[in-house]
């Protein structure tokens, strides 16, 4: 075959080379397109990879934000943010702290109904002793002693209660709201 093809080459020089550059450029035609489609599936490839690395490391972030976030008491709602995929840490430090104030608003509401109303003091005539009307409140009489006797609430409390015990029951009377 060797034989046969250099004396066609030597015969018809002009043909052998046209037909070598056809043969070469459609090689060269067949490679591109197989190189350039092998190239486009690897870079899909590479590229979804790439993506899919920095989808997850992005999702990563966003709930460690979520989570950075988190208070006492809004547990839930910081799950709930952390799993659907489109609270931002920004949307979530805005939802937490409407969630929070929500909570001190209803907690004062809670304070203002349940309350205890404060007591006033308690008008006298001046006049002294045991069996008189009471001359002060006794949370005025309280720290009075405690300022006196330097000693604690307790102590104070104790000690007026049993020298000042109208005092007391009126006191007591305003804490159970069973006073006028």
């Amino acid at each position: 075959m060797d034989q046969k093809l250099k004396e066609f080459k030597e015969k018809y020089p002009d043909i052998y080379q046209a037909i070598l550059d056809e043969g070469k450029a459609s090689g060269r035609k067949e490679g591109f397109a197989e190189g350039e489609t092998a190239g486009i599936e690897k870079g899909r490839a590479g590229g979804r990879e790439e993506g899919l690395k920095a989808g997850a490391q992005a999702e990563r972030e966003r709930i460690r934000g979520i989570e950075d976030l988190a208070m006492p008491g809004h547990e839930a709602l910081v799950q709930t943010m952390k799993f659907d995929g489109e609270t931002t840490p920004a949307a979530a430090a805005i939802k937490l702290v409407q969630a929070e104030n929500a909570v001190r608003q209803n907690a004062a509401a809670a304070l203002a109904a349940d309350g205890i109303d404060p007591i006033t003091h308690v008008a006298t005539d001046g006049a002294g002793g045991d069996d008189s009307p009471v001359k002060k409140d006794f949370e005025q009489l309280v720290a009075d002693y405690q300022a006196e006797n330097k000693c604690g609430k307790g102590k104070a409390t104790s000690a007026v209660a049993k020298a000042h015990p109208e005092a007391h029951e009126i006191y007591l009377n305003k804490m159970n709201k069973g006073g006028k």
